[in-house]
């Protein structure tokens, strides 16, 4: 069995048509939608209809589609993705919106071999970005192979008994994994229509259960009609920027830029720190050797050498201190004796006051 698995397709028919027209060339028999198919593009009721014709073997929903219809809040989105959201609500057809309120939510296990999820195994909108968060999901995991979207980064992790291993494949065009048994895997294909590691181009993956093997794909698509119709749909348009620049990656945070990402402007140079003058003629002291301190023991009760050193008060006190109970004087004794001090006190006050 050959699935194609498609996520955060985000309202975005080109990027989603030369998906498909890429994936039909390499043959697939099922398909797998892992959410967000509306949000941030200007074709949520297209791309709908477009899903729907796929008939998909198993569909989840994603944060914004329960956001654009309506079944949940946009508390946690930036003003850019609420604008988004609320358009997307306003332009969707009642059967869509119904349509996207039925979606069932994740974690689904497809088959023996294949898990969907959106954002991870043990909550569908968290967020897997780190190691941490992966081992955490892979040891969730009900199947060899998670799949999982929500990020818009193409991310592999594997876990076996002897690793665990990490790769991003953003950078190819094709990548390939071979699945070892024993081994288990949470791999992200990437983003359909909202690319965020630096490559414009929409990304899909087919994983071929007979081969035991997933392959993830990038296509190039025509993101000048995508930018012009989330222009003229009134959208905000850094959501018409990014399209174009993937957004921005973290190779480029890190100093490496993508080859698919546009050039930055060099950073000016930082004036050289200056020189301070060094001392003009040496210590006073530099001449004397460095002192040397020795830690000397001194068994109880005995004196050092030197007179100083020693502390008869305080030698008493740790006497006191380390003296057994039944040498001390009666708790009722102390007691009685700061009674006796606090009346006489009272009494000399009251002799006062009179």
């Amino acid at each position: 069995m050959r699935y194609l698995v498609l996520t955060d397709i985000h309202a975005n028919l080109e990027a989603l048509e030369a998906c498909l027209a890429d994936a039909r060339e390499r043959q697939y028999d099922e398909t797998l939608v892992l959410g967000d198919v509306v949000g941030y593009g200007a074709d949520p009721n297209a791309v709908i209809q477009a899903i729907q014709a796929l008939n998909p073997l198993a569909i989840i929903r994603g944060n914004h589609d329960k956001v654009a219809c309506g079944i949940d809040q946009a508390d946690g989105f930036n003003p850019v993705a609420k604008s988004a959201a609320r358009w997307t609500l306003d332009v969707l057809e009642p059967e869509h919106r119904q349509w996207l309120t039925e979606l069932p939510e994740g974690p689904h296990d497809v088959d023996d071999l294949v898990q969907i999820c959106h954002g991870s195994p043990f909550d569908e909108d968290a967020y897997i970005f780190d190691e941490l968060d992966a081992v955490r999901a892979l040891k969730v995991s009900s199947r060899p192979l998670c799949l999982f979207g929500h990020t818009h980064f193409p991310m592999t992790f594997e876990l076996s008994a002897q690793k665990f291993d990490s790769s991003d494949p953003s950078a190819a065009a094709e990548t390939r994994l071979q699945m070892r048994i024993g081994s288990k895997y949470l791999i992200n294909p990437g983003s359909v229509g909202q690319p965020r590691d630096g490559d414009a181009r929409a990304a899909y993956g087919i994983v071929d259960t007979s081969q035991r093997c997933v392959e993830l794909f990038r296509v190039a698509y025509r993101v000048e009609v995508a930018q012009a119709k989330v222009i003229s749909a009134g959208l905000p348009e850094v959501l018409a920027q990014r399209l174009a620049l993937g957004e921005r990656s973290r190779s480029v945070e890190y100093g490496v830029r993508s080859t698919h990402s546009p050039a930055l402007p060099a950073l000016p140079a930082l004036p050289a720190p200056p020189v301070l003058p060094g001392p003009t003629r040496p210590s006073r002291f530099a001449f004397l050797p460095p002192p040397e301190f020795r830690r000397i023991r001194v068994a109880r009760g005995t004196r050092t050498e030197h007179p100083a050193d020693y502390d008869t008060n305080q030698q008493n006190r740790r006497d006191e201190d380390e003296m057994p109970r039944r040498h001390r004087r009666p708790a009722a004794d102390r007691c009685s004796s700061v009674r006796i001090s606090a009346s006489t006190v009272l009494r000399r006050r009251q002799i006062v006051h009179r």
